[in-house]
């Protein structure tokens, strides 16, 4: 079955796994990353040689824009041409949003041993350098695509494509449609599409670490507590000083 959704056989989330069961490395461009979606797929993930993820940028005006219909075509191409011409000295402050979210999808996360060991092995490859994760700067990263390149196979891999997003809920759990590519040529097509933006994208791999790092899952926060100090940051001794476990 090359069509896949939450309720094809196989799921949409099963023949990823099985692909990445055979695979040495994978390339995946996506407009967001959530921890769910890692987690549904770690372990697959753990055996591979190299994982490249591209994110989008998590830009609200130009959502709240799209979502309104507002945008002529015109309008948005005047808007590309002009992130384009962003300096390069300003590029690594454009991943803030990115790993913003990723972050704020742990805060949320269950209070439970899978889900910890989940954050702990993705903050792990990401700093033994098997993971890389950049942000795409230029416009809206729309795309879902899942590259799995293959060991000792007759094709170098395959892929699928589609409208899931790294998550949980694009897995299994929103209304999907997604399509499963091979060959040779086509492969080579997405290797060359994805070469392209991945070259001109921002690294945000190490801002990452960071960010997994002081969650409450790595850090041994209770959620609560980092709820309460964000809190007294944010308004001082207007609500008093909270306390805090050290």
């Amino acid at each position: 079955m090359n069509i896949l959704h939450a309720t094809t056989d196989p799921t949409f989330v099963n023949r990823l796994k099985q692909m990445l069961d055979s695979s040495r490395a994978a390339d995946i461009a996506v407009g967001y990353l959530f921890i769910s979606g890692f987690n549904s797929v770690a372990e697959e993930l753990a055996q591979l040689e190299k994982i490249r993820v591209l994110v989008g940028r998590t830009d609200r005006q130009t959502l709240d824009e799209i979502a309104r219909g507002v945008q002529q075509a015109e309008a948005l191409r005047e808007r590309l041409d002009a992130e384009r011409l962003v300096r390069r000295s300003t590029l690594p402050g454009l991943g803030v949003q990115a790993v913003q979210a990723i972050g704020e999808g742990v805060a949320r996360l269950a209070q439970t041993e899978e889900q910890q060991a989940g954050v702990q092995q993705m903050r792990d490859l990401v700093a033994s350098g098997r993971m890389e994760v950049k942000t795409y700067p230029t416009g809206l990263l729309h795309a879902k695509a899942y590259l799995c390149w293959y060991r000792n196979h007759a094709e170098p891999g395959s892929a699928i494509v589609g409208s899931s997003n790294f998550s949980l809920a694009g897995f299994t759990g929103n209304t999907e449609l997604n399509v499963r590519v091979t060959g040779d040529a086509e492969m080579a097509e997405l290797k060359r599409w994805f070469d392209a933006l991945w070259a001109d994208a921002v690294d945000i791999s190490q801002d990452l670490i960071v960010e997994l790092n002081r969650s409450w899952v790595l850090a041994q926060t209770p959620p609560y507590q980092v709820y309460l100090k964000a809190l007294y940051e944010l308004y001082g001794n207007e609500l008093g000083a909270p306390e805090l476990e050290p």
